[in-house]
């Protein structure tokens, strides 16, 4: 059994589905847009356009997020590899502005990532029932405002 946390292997073609589409849609458009992140002030509005998107229930993201894009299997090859992908591009942006001295190195990259995307998962719910966006948008902005917090 795998530990929370740990990071797994991407599926390989032959355990493809015709459910990847959104995952790879939703990957190599923020991999694109958090590549070009300069600064907490890019990742805010990485943020902002997510929880637009995520509204829109036949965007990528909320294909690859919701229970339904998978058949509700939540252990679902691709689901796993694109939430792991996932968090190591958050994980990896957030290194990278630790590195530059953009934002302080207080908080581990690896932790914003998961707090991110648990922020994303816990607000989708909580939204969905209220039929409040802004939880959303406060859920996913708060591991941002630590970050913003730490800057010496």
């Amino acid at each position: 059994m795998a530990q929370i946390g740990a990071r797994r292997s991407p599926p390989t073609a032959s355990t493809s589905t015709p459910h990847d589409e959104p995952y790879r849609s939703a990957l190599c458009r923020d991999g694109h847009e958090l590549a070009d992140v300069e600064g907490l002030a890019d990742l805010y509005r990485w943020c902002d356009r997510l929880v637009d998107e995520l509204g829109c229930p036949d965007s990528a993201h909320a294909k690859a997020m919701s229970p339904a894009a998978s058949g509700a299997n939540t252990h679902e090859p691709p689901r796993v590899a694109f939430l792991d992908e996932w968090t190591t591009l958050v994980e990896a942006t957030v290194g990278r502005l630790q590195c530059q001295g953009t934002i302080a190195s207080t908080r581990a990259p690896a932790n914003v990532a998961t707090a991110l995307l648990a922020g994303i998962q816990g607000g989708m719910l909580i939204a969905r029932v209220t039929r409040d966006a802004e939880i959303l948008r406060d859920a996913i902005r708060f591991p941002l405002d630590q970050l913003d917090r730490s800057v010496p």
